[in-house]
C-alpha cells in the first residue's frame, strides 16, 4: 500500500475530493451521513453530475438519519431529504430545544432543487437516500484505485466556519492503490473482528458486528508513553474511563482534547471530563473550535474515522476507521503535526468551572445520544 495522506479540514478534503471526481474515469462511490443543500453541497452534486455525463457509474449512499442533524442546525436544508414524516419532524424540534432553541420550527422543508432532481434521474447515477440506515460513516472510493474516509461530511461548515462563526477541525485519510481499496471493500462485507486491521467497522449487516470499541480498548491499552485523544462527541462507558486512567497509572501521557461547546452532546461531554479532572497523568483540554475529529493516537497506533466514543456510536450507528502505524512516515508526522497545533490553541482545564453543565440535559443526551 502507498503511503497514505492526510487531508485536514474540508478546506483540503474537498479540493482533493473534487480533483479525484475529475480525474475519475469508470466510477465514484459515496456514503456520506449529512450532505446539506449549501454550496459545497451543490458543488460536489454538480461535479458528479458531470462525471456521470461522461460515463463515469457514480454511486451515492446518503442516510435519512442524518436529516435530522442537517434540519436541527445550520441552514436548515438538506440536499436529499426534502420532506419529513411526523416523527422526523419531532426529533429534529427535541434536537432543537436542547441545542438550538432559536431555530424551533424553522425547518425549510419541501425544496428539492433541480439538481438533486437531474441526479436522481441520470442512467449513470444510482441514488440510495431514504432508507433510515443509522450509518455514520463517510467515504468515497474513486475508480476502485482510491479511497477517501473520515469524518467529513458535506456541509458548508466543514469548510470553514458554522452558524456561530467557529472553526471546525476534522480530518479524511485518503489510501491509494487498488490493493487497499480491494482490502476495504473485502473487510466490509467480511464484516468481523481482526479480519484486517488496517480497517475496522461497526455493521449492522450483511452480519452483525460491532468492533470498534474493542478496537479503541486495544489502542488504549496498548499506550506506554502516551496516549492522544480527539473527540467531537465523548460521552464513554466505565469501561473506556477505567481504560484511560490505567494508561495514566502506566505513565503515559494521557490528553484528551475536546470542543469547549460542542453542537451536540455538550452537557454529556462535560460531564466526563468532570469525572476525569484531577486524575494523574491526565490532561484535558478544550479548544473553541468545533473539533468534529475522531482521532485517538498512541506511541504505536493512530486511529481515524467516524467513530466518536459514544454508546450510541459504540452499540447503535455503522461506523468506519482506519488504524494505521505512528511511525517516521509523512502520514504519522502530519497528524503529529495537526495534533500539537490543535493542543497549542486549545485551553488546558485546571478547575471545574470550566466543566459547568446542565445535569437535567445530560441526563436526556444520555437517553437520546
Amino acid at each position: 500500500m502507498e503511503e497514505p495522506r492526510l487531508l485536514v479540514d474540508g478546506a483540503e478534503a474537498f479540493p482533493e475530493i473534487i480533483r479525484r471526481i475529475r480525474a475519475s474515469e469508470r466510477s465514484v462511490y459515496v456514503n456520506m451521513f449529512i450532505w446539506r443543500d449549501d454550496a459545497i453541497g451543490g458543488a460536489l452534486a454538480r461535479e458528479l453530475l458531470r462525471s456521470a455525463e461522461r460515463g463515469v457509474r457514480v454511486g451515492i449512499v446518503k442516510d435519512r438519519y442524518g436529516a435530522l442533524c442537517e434540519y436541527a442546525e445550520e441552514g436548515q436544508r438538506s440536499f436529499f431529504h426534502p420532506n419529513l414524516c411526523p416523527a422526523e419532524r419531532v426529533s429534529i424540534w427535541t434536537l432543537e430545544l436542547l441545542y438550538g432553541s432559536d431555530l424551533l420550527f424553522r425547518e425549510r422543508t419541501g425544496q428539492e432543487n433541480a439538481l438533486c432532481r437531474a441526479l436522481r434521474a441520470h442512467p449513470n447515477v444510482t441514488v440510495s437516500a431514504d432508507k433510515f440506515r443509522r450509518d455514520h460513516s463517510k467515504f468515497w472510493v474513486f475508480d476502485d484505485e482510491i479511497l477517501i474516509l473520515g469524518g467529513v461530511n458535506v456541509e458548508d461548515k466543514e469548510n470553514g466556519a458554522d452558524r456561530a462563526g467557529r472553526r471546525y477541525r476534522d480530518y479524511m485519510v485518503e489510501l491509494r492503490g487498488a490493493d487497499a481499496v480491494r482490502r476495504f471493500w473485502e473487510r466490509r462485507e467480511a464484516a468481523g473482528p481482526d479480519a484486517d486491521d488496517l480497517f475496522a467497522f461497526n455493521r449492522k449487516e450483511p452480519r452483525r458486528c460491532f468492533e470498534l470499541k474493542n478496537r479503541y480498548l486495544r489502542l488504549i491499552g496498548g499506550a506506554e508513553h502516551e496516549l492522544t485523544i480527539l473527540m467531537a462527541y465523548f460521552a464513554p462507558d466505565r469501561e473506556i474511563t477505567d481504560a484511560i486512567r490505567r494508561a495514566a497509572a502506566r505513565g503515559a501521557a494521557v490528553r484528551l482534547v475536546m470542543p469547549a461547546r460542542a453542537n451536540f452532546t455538550d452537557a454529556g461531554n462535560k460531564r466526563v471530563l468532570r469525572s476525569l479532572l484531577g486524575c494523574p497523568g491526565v490532561a484535558l483540554h478544550l479548544t473553541d473550535r468545533m473539533l468534529h475529529a475522531k482521532l485517538l493516537m498512541s506511541e504505536r497506533e493512530i486511529t481515524i474515522g467516524s467513530c466518536n466514543i459514544s454508546k450510541k456510536a459504540f452499540r447503535q450507528l455503522d461506523e468506519l476507521n482506519v488504524f494505521l502505524p505512528n511511525d517516521d512516515g509523512t502520514f504519522a508526522r502530519a497528524v503529529r503535526a495537526s495534533v500539537e497545533e490543535t493542543v497549542a490553541l486549545s485551553h488546558p482545564v485546571t478547575d471545574a468551572s470550566a466543566l459547568r453543565y446542565s445535569r437535567a440535559v445530560a441526563a436526556l443526551e444520555s437517553l437520546l445520544m
